[in-house]
């Protein structure tokens, strides 16, 4: 039923492809086939949809109660879907003024920050509130934005939200800040008033590791093996880099330059970097295995 009826095939197909359990699968299909209902007796039609209609879908489902898959977040895999399918523009729809200051944020979150698609839409949705609450009919009164603002507005919205969006919010704010003080909409930098979200001790992984824990990690490789040589390949990568584990993912070997001893990086976005491990490094990939190979190969984590 709905504007999207005859998607939900390829949509669930798409859901495979990408690796999704099936039990996954089936609340996205369900969120799917609600958010075409909804739309349908909100009398709007396919090509209508965009990420402002998401939104507004999001909001009804919390005010009736829902909680699970109630943000541009969780939907991400309907919103990219759609989008594939030429059904959804990334652009959001300027409305007003907040959707106006909302679609500068998203062009220099996407042309100076290098964020993928998604993830401004994330931001954005995560920003609005913000902007809403300074709305003033057809403007936006940026006076009144100050460190006392901020702070009371992040003390009164992450408290009803779970720590995983709150902590998005936190984040989409201070980016939001950062850009107005770019654009030079506002005289101060108000990043740094913007109160961080609380977690409990030791809940979450190790901010780094020591010199010896990288090389137990390294010992630990069978460099006998083809899939040991590759490990400890990829591991000396990120301890020495300290790249992420996508950037190792995405290397050829014509990245890498072995003469120099530098290793072309492509980083979030357009973003490319150029690395220097040392030339003991550098010689140590070669031994290991990912100099011995003629045609580009991809290295990735198991």
């Amino acid at each position: 039923m709905g504007p999207f009826a005859g998607l939900g095939a390829g949509f669930e197909a798409e859901l495979a492809r990408q690796g999704y359990s099936s039990a996954t699968a089936v609340g996205y299909l369900r969120r799917f086939a609600q958010l075409s209902c909804w739309m349908q007796a909100e009398g709007l039609e396919l090509a209508e949809f965009s990420p402002a209609v998401l939104e507004r879908f999001g909001a009804a489902c919390r005010a009736a109660g829902y909680r699970d898959f109630v943000s541009i977040r969780g939907d991400k895999p309907v919103l990219a879907y759609l989008r594939a399918l030429g059904l959804c523009s990334v652009e959001p729809v300027v409305l007003g003024p907040v959707d106006e200051l909302l679609a500068r944020f998203a062009e220099w979150l996407s042309g100076e920050r290098h964020l993928a698609p998604a993830s401004v839409v994330t931001y954005v949705w995560h920003a609005r509130a913000l902007v809403e609450r300074l709305a003033a009919g057809d403007r936006i009164e940026l006076r009144r934005l100050d460190a006392a603002f901020v702070r009371r507005f992040v003390l009164d919205t992450c408290p009803r939200q779970g720590r995983a969006t709150a902590k998005m919010t936190v984040v989409a704010v201070r980016q939001l800040l950062a850009f107005l003080y770019v654009e030079g909409a506002i005289e101060g930098a108000l990043v740094s008033a913007v109160p961080s979200v609380a977690g409990a001790r030791l809940s979450g992984l190790p901010k780094r590791l020591g010199h010896g824990e990288v090389q137990q990690i390294l010992d630990a490789c069978d460099r006998g093996t083809v899939v040991g040589r590759r490990n400890f390949a990829i591991v000396m990568l990120l301890g020495r880099l300290g790249i992420r584990v996508g950037e190792a993912a995405g290397l050829l070997l014509d990245d890498i330059d072995w003469r120099s001893g530098e290793i072309t990086v492509r980083g979030k976005g357009r973003g490319i970097d150029c690395r220097c491990p040392t030339r003991s490094a550098t010689r140590s990939l070669f031994i290991c295995g990912m100099g011995g190979q003629r045609r580009p190969a991809r290295a990735r984590c198991s």
